[in-house]
């Protein structure tokens, strides 16, 4: 018997696709990060300035300190993805020649400012969340 087998067709919710927009917000250089800020939400969604606020909070608090060692750049990401679900951000850095540290952090709808560390939960994130990891892993291979 798999997992699967007690799961009846009736328990499987399937929500319709919507297109996710995927835009760079800024780009912005304090505690000796460059770090660039992307946004991503479905439709009717926002990633108004209270969002972005705390995104930088949260990625002061977790990038660590000295940005710049024999192996890290201070060179980071993060993402905002709100989504009706939850809102998540998540905080991306580079070190060694290869690695991608990553944090995510998760705010649920009824306190969608109030974000949690879940890492350690296992939770990865949302394949959408993918492309900017992607094209900045690009990029980087062509600095490094």
């Amino acid at each position: 018997m798999s997992p699967t087998d007690s799961i009846a067709e009736k328990d499987i919710v399937l929500h319709p696709h919507s297109p996710k927009t995927i835009r760079f917000i800024e780009l912005w250089e304090e505690w000796g990060w460059r770090t660039k800020l992307y946004g991503i939400h479905g439709p009717n969604m926002e990633i108004g300035a209270r969002l972005q606020q705390i995104a930088k909070n949260i990625a002061q608090e977790t990038l660590p300190q000295p940005s710049i060692i024999a192996d890290r750049y201070g060179l980071a990401f993060v993402t905002i993805h709100p989504s009706p679900m939850f809102n998540q951000i998540i905080i991306d850095w580079w070190e060694r020649d290869n690695e991608l540290r990553h944090r995510v952090f998760k705010a649920n709808p009824d306190t969608p400012f109030l974000f949690q560390d879940i890492t350690a939960t296992g939770e990865a994130f949302c394949v959408w969340e993918l492309r900017p990891a992607k094209y900045l892993s690009r990029r980087l291979e062509q600095v490094v």
